[in-house]
């Protein structure tokens, strides 16, 4: 599982870096210690929640997570 976690906190870090270009990135470690696994599994196998990072993006944390997921999405889209 924690080969799980690091693998998802490279491709988050990556989408992180693409959302927001001129911002001061987290560390990967960071990143991997804020996922976290949601109370309900119908919510998901794993959670990212962004209010940490808000500060450190200069965005509300809704935003963080829309521009996010639109860079997963299109990375989806690129793999066919």
């Amino acid at each position: 599982m924690k080969n799980l976690k690091k693998n998802i906190s490279f491709a988050l870090l990556k989408a992180i870096g693409d959302a927001f270009p001129d911002a001061a990135l987290p560390s990967g470690d960071e990143v991997a210690q804020t996922l976290e696994y949601p109370p309900d599994e119908t919510m998901g196998d794993i959670a990212f929640p962004c209010f940490k990072f808000s500060r450190t993006l200069r965005k509300a944390p809704p935003a963080i997570a829309a521009a996010i997921a639109e860079i997963g999405r299109a990375s989806c889209r690129e793999r066919g």
